[in-house]
């Protein structure tokens, strides 16, 4: 598949475009940020992930590291749909204004709520720019926590596969290295999925519904490791998905009819 010149990727923290990073040296696109990955030590990602979209040829949209990670999380459990459901609206119209094409975005996988969130706005504002201009933005997702070669099998043909040289490959890794905030999970992922496998990015039609559909009946892993976290005192409280996560979603849903 040939993709159009204007592209766009929307991330729930900094750092998560290192899994396609090929492809925004290919592609060049328009990078947003949910959060600013600063975690529970409070020490933002920005100034890294500007280096990095810059080493990679890619520009920073004005919806950058919006929030902290700990606003992000209160917000889930305040039930704060409305910020979500405002973001819709926001990231269409930077869409809209760069005549976006094509978006990449975090997969909905259950391992963190601020991702699948993400996703979640990602689809609603792609359906708002229809709404709004008659234009179908073809909208793809990239795995975080499974491995980066991996793929639906009933995808696979309509996936984006970008198979990186040595050369390629080499700028990916001196870049994930260098990385400081990340560099400790940057190694665990090496140890565990092995380099050639960074070797292979696969970007493929988003398919949300099927993993809402599913945590329906069975929680995603965020709200296992959330409850042991409560049982151990660790944590006050767990975000859960039909408690906090699915009113959002059926509040930016809304957001598309607005």
């Amino acid at each position: 598949m040939t993709i159009p010149a204007k592209t766009a990727l929307m991330v729930g923290h900094p750092g998560h475009e290192l899994r396609v990073f090929h492809w925004l040296e290919v592609y060049r696109p328009l990078v947003c940020c949910l959060t600013d990955g600063s975690g529970p030590l409070e020490k933002p990602r920005i100034d890294s992930a500007r280096r990095l979209l810059a080493k990679a040829g890619a520009s920073v949209g004005s919806i950058f590291c919006r929030v902290s990670d700990k606003q992000v999380y209160r917000f889930i459990l305040d039930g704060n749909a409305e910020f979500f459901a405002g973001l819709v609206d926001d990231l269409a119209q930077v869409w809209i204004a760069a005549e976006i094409d094509v978006v990449a975005a975090d997969a909905a996988e259950g391992f963190n709520p601020a991702h699948d969130l993400c996703r979640c706005i990602v689809d609603a504002a792609a359906a708002r720019v229809g709404f709004l201009c008659g234009k179908q933005i073809t909208n793809y997702q990239f795995l975080l926590e499974g491995r980066p070669d991996a793929c639906p099998a009933h995808l696979r043909e309509a996936a984006i596969w970008l198979h990186l040289d040595e050369q390629a490959l080499a700028r990916k890794m001196a870049a994930a290295l260098d990385y400081p905030e990340l560099k400790p999970e940057v190694e665990l992922a090496i140890q565990h999925f092995g380099t050639e496998a960074f070797a292979l990015e696969c970007l493929y039609p988003a398919d949300t519904r099927s993993m809402l559909d599913l945590w329906e009946h069975e929680a995603p892993g965020y709200e296992r490791y959330g409850r042991l976290r409560v049982q151990e005192s660790r944590y006050k409280e767990a975000i859960g998905y039909r408690q906090h996560i699915r009113p959002i979603v059926q509040a930016i849903q809304k957001a598309i009819e607005a």
